[in-house]
């Protein structure tokens, strides 16, 4: 029973970061989950596989809170949405198939090193066009670059059971979004990514004879059941801290925790 009372703690800490920061979230969640789903009992064949599925259904709940928070504060670009969403959407498909069927211890150190990877971009990156405006270079881009961008980032992330917006973010500040504008649509496009990775994760877990009761293919559902309540609220938490305070130093700190987890995973330590 005990592992069951990290759940909700997950879930604030995880939610919280979503709103921030515009990520799902499953940066950290994936970690803890992987962690904790082997203690609950869960095969050593399966609980990778259901750690990702579940980080995805509690990310899908999360930045959909997070979205009516940035939309709130005007940070949302809709006109751009449903290309990145249409294409994290299809993408989102490719990615989650393919994880079902690579085994997963080595899916688990590929994602510390995706860990890694992400942490030295939050930590390095630029603040350059986190003022700038939305307005100029930005329109130059089509809607085909806002797809490839959404089928990309679908890909990877429910490959990895993660929200997105770490790939996201960076690649609109590149392209000249003002970074509060990044993360609002960035968080506005991980619904359709996460869905969609969800619906994944059930069709290629349903009959698995290693799963355990109350799991809906590969997502576990007492851990969604007690993680979301509490990301919700704080997504609303973090999306309202992301307009008042400089991000720099956050972006730094979450970026030491990665480092710390990944490299956690990496050693099993």
């Amino acid at each position: 029973m005990t592992g069951f009372l990290w759940f909700p703690l997950i879930g604030s800490v995880a939610g919280f970061f979503s709103g921030l920061l515009g990520i799902g979230g499953g940066v950290l969640m994936v970690p803890f989950l992987i962690f904790i789903l082997p203690k609950l009992g869960f095969d050593h064949r399966v609980y990778v596989h259901s750690s990702l599925a579940t980080s995805s259904a509690c990310a899908f709940f999360f930045t959909l809170s997070g979205t009516f928070a940035h939309a709130k504060h005007r940070n949302v670009k809709w006109n751009n949405v449903p290309y990145l969403g249409m294409g994290a959407f299809l993408g989102a498909v490719v990615g989650s198939t393919v994880a079902t069927h690579v085994p997963g211890e080595f899916i688990k150190k590929l994602f510390a090193v995706f860990m890694l990877y992400v942490a030295y971009r939050l930590f390095f990156r630029s603040s350059a066009g986190a003022g700038g405006s939305f307005k100029g270079e930005v329109r130059v881009w089509g809607k085909k670059t806002f797809f490839c961008i959404g089928f990309v980032t679908g890909v990877v992330a429910s490959f990895f059971g993660i929200g997105g917006g770490v790939i996201a973010v960076p690649v609109m500040t590149f392209m000249g979004f003002d970074m509060r504008e990044a993360v609002g649509t960035s968080t506005a496009m991980i619904p359709f990514t996460t869905f969609s990775s969800v619906l994944g994760y059930v069709v290629n877990g349903l009959g698995n004879p290693y799963l355990p009761r109350y799991s809906l293919g590969f997502v576990y559902l007492p851990a969604v059941g007690l993680i979301v309540p509490f990301g919700v609220v704080m997504a609303q938490v973090g999306a309202s801290v992301a307009v008042k305070v400089s991000q720099t130093a956050l972006r730094k700190i979450f970026a030491c925790l990665l480092v710390v987890v990944a490299v956690k995973i990496l050693f099993n330590l």
